[in-house]
This record gives structure tokens, C-alpha cells and sequence, in this order.
């Protein structure tokens, strides 16, 4: 395995990370000055094409980005497994990994609609999201992975 290649992934998903931080708290913040129908003097000058977008296109487009950055976690979270395992058994726990937490929070999100605790069922899918948003999700299969091997053999 190439120890450079595992930094510069490894470093990936950081940054990934510090994005995905800097962008849903600006929309967030940003959501906040849309809904008190008021200017955001605070939105950053990167992210200045969204002034003009209402609140429930940016609100509603926070899910197509949920869905995003997912999709990118899990791109990268392949990348650096494939550097330690070559077996096609740890990209396809991987997947199932990524997309059984992925829908387990959708399930979670929509039964708190259902049965009236909406901030419950979001705070729950949240944190469910967060987890497999972050280098935690990778970091946590990896070693999960050595360990199989380990007693494997």
C-alpha cells in the first residue's frame, strides 16, 4: 500500500469534512436571515449566488446535498479501502455499510413525520448522518476490517 496515496485520501476526507461544515452552517445561517425575511450579513462572499434563492428551494436543496456529500464519503471511503484491501468483499460491506446507515436514517426522518415527533426523528437521522459524512465511518471500517482479517486467518 502506498503510505502517500493513504495521507493525500486520508487528508481528502478532512477537507471534505471542513467543507461540508462551512457549507451546511453558512445555508443554515443563511436559512435563518430568509426565514425572518431579513439580508444575511453574514453569508460568506463565496457563497454569494445564494442571496437569491428562496427559503424553501435552499431548505429543500440541503437534501440534494445531504445525498452529495453521502455519495462523496462514500467515493473516498472506497478509495482508501481499496489501498488497504484488495478483497472485493470490504468495498461491497462498504456500500452496504454506507447505504443500510443512509436509509436507516431516511426510515428514522420519515417514521418521526409519521408519528409526530418530527424533531426527534430529525435529530436522530441527523446524527446517523453526520457519522457517515465524516473520515468516522472509514476510520471505524478499517480497523473493523483488520481485525476480520486478523481472526480470518
Amino acid at each position: 500500500m502506498s503510505k502517500l496515496k493513504i495521507v493525500a485520501v486520508t487528508f481528502g476526507l478532512f477537507v471534505l469534512g471542513f467543507f461540508r461544515e462551512f457549507l451546511f452552517e453558512s445555508i443554515n445561517g443563511h436559512l435563518y436571515y430568509l426565514w425572518k425575511e431579513q439580508t444575511n450579513p453574514y453569508l460568506p462572499k463565496s457563497l454569494f449566488f445564494l442571496e437569491n434563492v428562496s427559503y424553501w428551494s435552499l431548505y429543500y436543496g440541503k437534501f440534494t446535498l445531504i445525498l452529495l456529500f453521502s455519495v462523496l464519503y462514500l467515493y473516498a471511503s472506497l478509495v482508501l479501502i481499496r489501498l488497504f484491501f484488495k478483497e472485493q468483499l470490504y468495498q461491497r460491506i462498504t456500500i452496504v455499510f454506507f447505504v443500510g446507515i443512509f436509509s436507516l436514517a431516511a426510515l428514522i426522518f420519515a417514521l418521526g413525520f409519521a408519528f409526530g415527533a418530527e424533531h426527534e426523528g430529525y435529530g436522530v437521522a441527523r446524527k446517523l448522518i453526520e457519522f457517515i459524512q465524516s473520515p468516522l465511518a472509514c476510520f471505524f471500517l478499517i480497523p473493523a476490517f483488520l481485525l476480520y482479517k486478523k481472526e480470518k486467518n
